[in-house]
C-alpha cells in the first residue's frame, strides 16, 4: 500500500469536517439514538467516521466496508467496540460478487442508514454500486448519506504551456464535473431507487503543514486523477503526467500559506473560526515553518428509500445544516 493508514488517521483533517456534518445530518432527521440501527459506511478507510458514527449512535451497528485490506486493519484496532465491524470489500464489483459474510449479514437485516465519507468517487462506476446499495437498504425507511468529491483541475491548466497542453489532450480522459455528478444522481435515482435526493455544493477547507500536504498527502488525490490517464502508456509518459497532474492539483487545491513565526504558531491565525470546515492540525509540526490552506470541492447527497411524501419535522429536507 503506498499510504500508511495510522498515518491517514492522524492526518485526515480534509475529511473529517464533512464527516462531522454528514453525522450532524442524520441527527437532524429525528433519528432515535437509542434504537439498534445498522450503519452501512462505505469506503470506511481507517475507520475515522465509523468511530464518529459508533459514538453518535450508541445502540447501533457499524459495519465498515473498504477495498484495501491495511486499512480495515487499522480501523479494527482504531475503533474497537464490538459494534463496529469490519470487512475488505470491492465496492466496485456487483452486489452477488460481493463477500459471502457480508452478503449474509446484510440479508439478514438490511441497512438503516448508508454512510460514505470522501469515498465514492473512487468508485468509477456508479450504477453497479447503485444496486448494491438497492440490495441492502431497507425499503421505505432506509436513508443514504453520502459526499463526492471532485476537483476541476483543468481550470488551471496554463493555456500558454502547449507542451503541457499537448501532453493533456492526447493522454487524459478527465471527466467534467457535470458529467461526473450527473452520473451519481442518476445511478442513485435511478438504479438505488432512491427517492426526495437532495443535493448540496460547498467548499470546506483545512490547514495542512505545507511539506507533509506537497510530499506525501498529495499522492492520495493524485492516485484518484492517474486513473483518467489512458490505458497502455509507456513507464515513462505515465510518469510525465502524473508530475502535470500532481502540479496541477496543487496549483489547484492550494488556497494560502500560513506563515509560523519562530515558536510554531501563526503570525496570522484564523484556522479556527470556521468550525468543522476549517479544520487546523495541532500535533504533526514534524518540524514545519509553514502551513496551508487547500480547498476542497465537495458534492454531498442525502436521499430517502422511500418516495412517501414526507411529513412534519421527519421530512429530510429539515434542517439539514
Amino acid at each position: 500500500m503506498e499510504f500508511d493508514p495510522s498515518k491517514y488517521s492522524t492526518t485526515s483533517f480534509d475529511s473529517m469536517g464533512p464527516a462531522l456534518q454528514l453525522v450532524k445530518m442524520i441527527q437532524k432527521q429525528n433519528v432515535d439514538i437509542n434504537q439498534p440501527l445498522r450503519i452501512v459506511d462505505l469506503g470506511c478507510g481507517p475507520g475515522n467516521s465509523s468511530k464518529l458514527l459508533a459514538d453518535a449512535f450508541p445502540k447501533s451497528t457499524i459495519i465498515g466496508l473498504d477495498v484495501v485490506y491495511e486499512m480495515i486493519e487499522h480501523a479494527k484496532k482504531n475503533c474497537p467496540n464490538d459494534r463496529c465491524k469490519f470487512f475488505v470489500q470491492d465496492l466496485s464489483k456487483p452486489f452477488d460478487e460481493w463477500q459471502q459474510e457480508i452478503k449474509e449479514i446484510l440479508y439478514t437485516k438490511s441497512a438503516d442508514i448508508i454512510f460514505s465519507n470522501y469515498a465514492l468517487q473512487w468508485i468509477f462506476d456508479p450504477f453497479i454500486l447503485g444496486d448494491s446499495i438497492k440490495k441492502i437498504l431497507t425499503p421505505k425507511t432506509g436513508m443514504f448519506f453520502a459526499n463526492i468529491l471532485y476537483s476541476d483541475i483543468l481550470s488551471v491548466v496554463d493555456k500558454n504551456d502547449q507542451h503541457e497542453c499537448a501532453m493533456l489532450e492526447r493522454y487524459l480522459r478527465y471527466p467534467n464535473e457535470q458529467q461526473f455528478i450527473s452520473d451519481w444522481i442518476f445511478g442513485l435515482k435511478n438504479r438505488s431507487q432512491l427517492h426526495d435526493i437532495w443535493i448540496h455544493y460547498w467548499q470546506p477547507r483545512s490547514v495542512y503543514p505545507e511539506k507533509y500536504y506537497r510530499e506525501s498527502y498529495v499522492k492520495i488525490p493524485l492516485k484518484w486523477h492517474e486513473h483518467f490517464i489512458v490505458n497502455d502508456v509507456s513507464a515513462d509518459i505515465h510518469a510525465r503526467m502524473s508530475e502535470i497532474l500532481k502540479n496541477l492539483i496543487l496549483k489547484k487545491r492550494v488556497k494560502r500559506i500560513i506563515p509560523r513565526n519562530m515558536n510554531g504558531k501563526h503570525d496570522e491565525c484564523d484556522c479556527n473560526v470556521n468550525g468543522n470546515n476549517h479544520v487546523k492540525n495541532g500535533d504533526n509540526d514534524d518540524g514545519e515553518v509553514n502551513d496551508i490552506e487547500i480547498e476542497q470541492q465537495v458534492w454531498t447527497i442525502v436521499a430517502r428509500s422511500s418516495n412517501d411524501s414526507c411529513m412534519g419535522e421527519s421530512c429530510i429536507y429539515k434542517n439539514l445544516f
